[in-house]
């Protein structure tokens, strides 16, 4: 897996208690052939509670670029995207544009550079 990358928009001891207990990380990019791909990562307990919300509030519930774990941590996300990216199914995510994608809100995080490598 020479041609995949991982990077989180920040890697900290405090994002990662803050991640997981959220239950949610929405920041991770993958480099991979040259494509990106930025992935969501969430808990099936953080799912149901979204769901019950949204069905209360008589609204659609979806889920976009989405991995289901059971626990969110860094190296569960890693070992879960390096999976992916070997089964070939980081296709089925779609790539990303990040000048597009964060034009309004994380400037900064349109560069690359700007992510934290963590695989």
């Amino acid at each position: 897996m020479d041609s995949l990358k991982i990077y989180f928009s920040d890697d900290t001891e405090s994002v990662e208690l803050e991640t997981s207990m959220k239950e949610w990380r929405g920041d991770v990019l993958v480099c991979y052939c040259g494509e990106l791909y930025r992935l969501e990562c969430i808990t099936v307990n953080r799912i149901n509670s979204e769901y019950k919300t949204a069905r209360n509030e008589r609204r659609a519930y979806c889920l976009n670029n989405t991995v289901v774990m059971d626990d969110i941590n860094k190296q569960a996300i890693i070992d879960a995207v390096v999976k992916i990216a070997e089964s070939g199914e980081l296709k089925e995510f779609g790539t990303v544009d990040l000048q597009q994608f964060y034009s309004t809100a994380f400037c900064e995080l349109q560069d690359i550079a700007n992510w934290k490598r963590v695989y």
